[in-house]
């Protein structure tokens, strides 16, 4: 029959779901049959000594029938205890296979039949004073028990309607012209209290139903992260792997392909020296992304360290300008290092910092256009080491600057469409820095160029250095 699966699993979801709202519903009298097993006694004394003679102004009651009452009120306090030890919070059937449900309605039948009965007691020797406080007691009694059972309808209702018609015709029977006025209000009272509680009963289903579905979503989110979390280490693991494979096969193909283009054992005809420099450059340029790959993977995989050491940055930074040099000389650009208010050292990790230099660098002499202008420094601020690097280039929109930090995300401009390049660079610098507890910041403006700013927090290792020549 089509569609009939889908019927029965639909079926079988909505059944589940009602057994726990319903047993949901019943945690919350649960949590509240504590305070009416010590408040039961406690109203039981207090109403004995009321209408015992021993007070005045109250009409003495027979004390056989008053006796016999509070002993029906010792089995409600008895039938809470019972509910609360064999039928607790969680609990769907106890002893005998009664269910928690069947208990509850049995207890508070109970509590309501007894109640019920007080005015029949009372009223016997009716005065004003005595009509007054049964009818207050209760109203009291009706309200606490919209306040606790309102989360259960049936267990509710079962504990009203008993006090209602049972204590109503005994004002009209027993009592005076004020008794029998409260015969007909009372059950005008109690249908609206009844109503406000329904209303709530509904709204407290809506509410554990609403929080079983967020339960649901969020077993469900958590078990998608954890796949995704597992997947993605999977991914980082496999890229790691295979990387380091890769790179033992490519040294010896640039290896060989450079001493074939070098002519070590005897030269080659130009076609075959064009193809040697083609397999040279195209080897190298492979290495780079796969040393990159392999990077961002062990730095994804918590497997990537760094070993922070002091640095001399005028070495190193003066390094990552002859490296540039070539392609700034092929662009017609103009490459500055400025110094001048760098720390002697900075307490960073050699190759991590060499690799961020180089990558930020360059990456502005890529995109920026030909005659461009680059510079780049570092300075001392309150102990932090702090490495910069600013083009006169095209700039980046404001909106597209996160996605810059995202691996293989390209930004794309009026220069880069002829540029090669993965979009890892800034991420692996981002990455290595947030080793170093640092973080990388872009200041841009279309058509004004862009500046990258690499923070190393406490790496400032001497006091500036004497100003050098850039």
């Amino acid at each position: 029959m089509p569609g009939g699966f889908g019927h029965i699993v639909s079926a079988v979801d909505t059944t589940h779901n009602a057994a726990i709202i319903e047993q949901a519903r019943l945690d919350l009298i649960a949590d509240n049959l504590p305070y009416g097993r010590a408040q039961v006694p406690l109203w039981t004394v207090g109403i004995v000594l009321t209408f015992s003679g021993v007070l005045p102004g109250f009409a003495a009651t027979d004390l056989g029938p008053l006796l016999v009452w509070a002993a029906l009120q010792g089995l409600v306090a008895l039938g809470f205890h019972l509910a609360l030890v064999f039928w607790p919070r969680g609990t769907e059937r106890g002893p005998f296979g009664v269910s928690r449900r069947d208990a509850y309605l049995a207890a508070y039948a109970l509590a309501g039949t007894v109640w019920g009965l007080l005015p029949w007691i009372i009223l016997q020797h009716a005065s004003f004073a005595n009509e007054a406080t049964v009818a207050v007691i209760l109203i009291a009694v009706l309200a606490v028990f919209s306040a606790r059972l309102a989360s259960h309808a049936p267990v509710y209702l079962t504990g009203t309607l008993a006090i209602s018609i049972l204590g109503a015709p005994a004002f009209a029977v027993l009592g005076s012209e004020t008794g029998r006025f409260a015969a007909l209000a009372g059950p005008v009272w109690v249908a609206m209290l009844m109503i406000s509680a329904l209303q709530l009963s509904r709204r407290i289903g809506d509410m554990i139903e609403t929080r079983l579905q967020n339960e649901a979503l969020l077993a469900r989110y958590a078990g998608a992260r954890d796949e995704a979390e597992a997947a993605s280490r999977a991914k980082s693991n496999f890229l790691a792997n295979m990387s380091h494979e890769l790179r033992t096969p490519l040294n010896a193909i640039i290896g060989f392909s450079d001493v074939m283009k070098n002519g070590l054992f005897g030269d080659l005809d130009a076609r075959y020296q064009t193809y040697a420099e083609d397999i040279h450059g195209s080897g190298s340029h492979l290495l780079a992304l796969i040393n990159d790959l392999l990077d961002i993977a062990k730095i994804e995989s918590g497997r990537m360290q760094v070993a922070p050491e002091p640095l001399d940055v005028e070495h190193e930074l003066a390094h990552v300008v002859r490296l540039l040099q070539p392609k700034v000389r092929e662009k017609v650009q103009t490459m500055t290092l400025d110094i001048t208010a760098a720390p002697h050292e900075v307490l960073v990790d050699a190759r991590a910092f060499k690799q961020i230099a180089l990558n930020l660098a360059g990456n502005a002499a890529k995109f920026t256009q030909i005659g461009g202008e680059i510079a780049m420094g570092l300075k001392d601020e309150d102990g932090d080491a702090v490495f910069w690097v600013a083009d006169n280039g095209p700039g980046i929109a404001p909106e597209k600057r996160e996605r810059l930090f995202r691996p293989f995300e390209r930004v794309d401009n009026a220069y880069s469409g002829t540029q090669g390049g993965t979009g890892l660079g800034l991420a692996l610098v981002k990455a290595l820095a947030g080793l170093h507890g640092g973080a990388v910041t872009i200041e841009s403006d279309v058509g004004e160029g862009t500046t990258v700013t690499v923070r190393f927090p406490g790496a400032a290792r001497v006091a500036v250095r004497p100003a050098l020549a850039a």
